[in-house]
């Protein structure tokens, strides 16, 4: 997964989540999300307002696409993946790069408070047998967090983080091909580039 100007969980399974229905229920339900995100930062009110302000309409977005039925379920992630990289950009025009990290964290610790939910998604995306849905997906989402941890870590120099993903990255891709088929695997590596 590669690193970027907004650096976060890959964008697309945080849509997979949404499309799976866990975080858009109703528009209340997905503001709740990044409410507890805008309240948990240490920001100051103006702030607060001007997020609030700046995301309300992409949190409108995101609950109307993700129920319109005439949208496939690719075009639903697409657009939901543009949502989302639009809710991060308002986030960083009005936090400082402390405030911008902080808030990355708790981003991807929002999404990836449930295993479940990672699972739902990875498991129909990449079409997982019952066996493998109990040998892959643990390791899956292990390796999201290990890559989440590598990429939040303030500690870390930009080179140092590139060539520690990279490394990490690879290092899975060579277990996972053992334990998924060819298709599979193809389908893991087009995630991981759509990650951002």
């Amino acid at each position: 997964m590669h690193t970027s100007s907004v650096k976060s969980l890959p964008l697309v399974i945080l849509s997979g989540f949404i499309l799976s229905g866990i975080h858009a229920h109703t528009q209340s339900m997905a503001k709740t999300g990044f409410g507890q995100i805008i309240e948990a930062l240490n920001i100051s009110d103006q702030q607060k307002l001007q997020i609030e302000v700046g995301i309300h309409s992409h949190l409108t977005n995101l609950v109307a696409i993700s129920r319109n039925p005439n949208l496939t379920q690719q075009k639903k992630t697409d657009e939901l993946t543009g949502i989302l990289r639009g809710i991060d950009l308002e986030f960083k025009r009005f936090l400082s790069p402390t405030q911008q990290r902080e808030y990355e964290v708790l981003r991807d610790n929002l999404f990836l408070s449930s295993g479940e939910e990672s699972g739902v998604f990875l498991s129909k995306k990449l079409k997982l047998s019952s066996r493998q849905k109990v040998t892959v997906l643990p390791l899956l989402r292990q390796h999201l967090i290990q890559m989440n941890s590598i990429r939040n870590n303030p500690q870390l120099d930009p080179v140092l983080k590139k060539r520690s993903m990279h490394f990490t990255e690879r290092n899975f891709n060579t277990l996972i091909r053992k334990l998924i088929s060819p298709d599979q695997y193809q389908e893991w590596l087009r995630l991981q580039k759509q990650s951002p």
